[in-house]
């Protein structure tokens, strides 16, 4: 080995030991999870709920919880209106009085007003690879991220994706893709902060809200090079450097039940 090389794994091994001593290792208070667990399921109803259950949550958070912003880890990718649509058709026919009546608001509709008044970020998700069997690619991607001096990284680069429907995704603020296979669902910060389709760069969900929330600011990519290879390192997001090692430490925010928050009646944060 080399003195060169030498030194260059000692000045590796010095950074590392910097990130890992300059993180704060614990949880941020002000960060929450809506979950949808089996409680909520049995008190709510059954997967997936009404779009207008939906959009009430969302107006709960908001309204009487002062959320400052949220990430929706659901896609939405088929119209709910098919279903509403027969069930007002079942409605008119029991009732003929109500047939000169204009139906009510469908669920997408309301969702989609529901989201214009608040600030959510959507999210949608990438398939690596895509089978002969799959359908074609679902719903409707939102504006990429902004990336300073474009250069070839080594972002994941998929083959298909699942988004949602333009009605939904025109009325939200932000972007965020969902693309995390299943062996890394617990092992979350070895997720890549952004995928790479078609050319341009899309942030996954943690990425697209720091983005809204700083006024979607450029991606700046840090580069450093080490041993003849280039490789990325780091993301400048607004000031803030988001380092991009395949590991490290996570901490998970508290988890607040979806029934806990649709049936309380007291702020419970």
């Amino acid at each position: 080995m080399g003195t060169t090389t030498i030194l260059e794994r000692l000045e590796w091994q010095a950074y590392d030991l910097k990130v890992r001593g300059t993180l704060i290792e614990q949880a941020d208070p002000s960060l929450a999870i809506i979950d949808i667990d089996e409680r909520s399921l049995y008190e709510i109803g059954q997967w997936p709920w009404p779009r207008a259950t939906v959009a009430e949550l969302v107006n709960i958070l908001f309204t009487e919880y002062d959320a400052g912003l949220l990430g929706v880890d659901v896609v939405f990718a088929e119209p709910e209106t098919t279903l509403w649509q027969q069930y007002w058709e079942d409605v008119t026919r029991d009732y003929p009085q109500l047939t000169n009546i204009p139906p009510p608001i469908d669920g997408d509709e309301r969702l989609a007003s529901t989201l214009s008044a608040h600030p959510v970020v959507l999210g949608y998700y990438f398939q690596a690879y895509r089978h002969p069997s799959d359908p074609p690619a679902l719903g409707q991607l939102p504006v990429p991220a902004i990336v300073a001096e474009p250069q070839p990284l080594a972002f994941p680069e998929p083959e298909r994706y699942t988004a949602n429907l333009p009605v939904l995704q025109n009325n939200a603020l932000g972007r965020a893709s969902l693309t995390i296979p299943a062996w890394m669902k617990t092992e979350c910060f070895v997720v890549s902060p952004c995928c790479n389709a078609g050319g341009e760069l899309y942030p996954s969900l943690p990425m697209a809200m720091l983005l809204a929330l700083l006024g979607q600011p450029v991606i700046k990519p840090i580069i450093g090079e080490g041993a003849g290879v280039t490789q990325l390192e780091a993301l400048d997001v607004g000031g803030f450097k988001i380092p991009v090692d395949a590991g490290g430490p996570h901490w998970c925010p508290g988890m607040v039940r979806v029934a806990t928050l649709i049936t309380s009646q007291r702020p419970i944060f």
